[in-house]
């Protein structure tokens, strides 16, 4: 079978001119073979990338680099294990990766209510959560009463 990742690359580079180079890849594109598979570069600029089997990526973008040694070559992969996910820059042979680390945002937990449960019984709990129960009744009774004297002075 085998780990099917999804590649994503684009590229970039200064000090040259990269429509010669983007023309060159494109010319070359039959002969250049990737591994064990004949794909061409057009996948690159793809906007969702190709999921395949591509297990020699890392050693044929570093050999087609050393070929353009100007031309910073960025993939991004996406593998079939949740958390494999990470890019690649290679430049003149040489190839940096980078993992991606998922972090998450700290909640606001002032919005979740607690009771101080230190030293009471089970039976103690079930009584003061009735007694929150009846006590907040009490107050939405109360803020209706406001509102309708509100209401009523509002009337004239």
């Amino acid at each position: 079978m085998g780990y099917y990742t999804r590649y994503k690359g684009s590229y970039s580079g200064e000090g040259f001119d990269l429509a010669k180079f983007e023309d060159d890849i494109e010319y070359r594109s039959d002969e250049i073979i990737w591994s064990d598979y004949d794909f061409d570069l057009d996948w690159w600029i793809e906007d969702d990338g190709e999921s395949v089997k591509w297990y020699a990526w890392k050693e044929d973008v570093e050999a087609l680099s050393l070929q353009y040694p100007n031309v910073l070559f960025m993939i991004e992969g996406d593998g079939e294990e949740q958390g494999d996910q990470w890019k690649s820059f290679t430049r003149n042979g040489k190839t940096i990766v980078t993992k991606a680390i998922v972090t998450f945002e700290e909640p606001d937990l002032t919005s979740l209510p607690w009771v101080d449960t230190a030293g009471l019984h089970e039976a103690d709990l079930l009584k003061k959560q009735k007694e929150i129960e009846v006590r907040r009744a009490e107050i939405d009774t109360e803020i209706e009463k406001l509102r309708k004297r509100r209401d009523e002075l509002s009337r004239g």
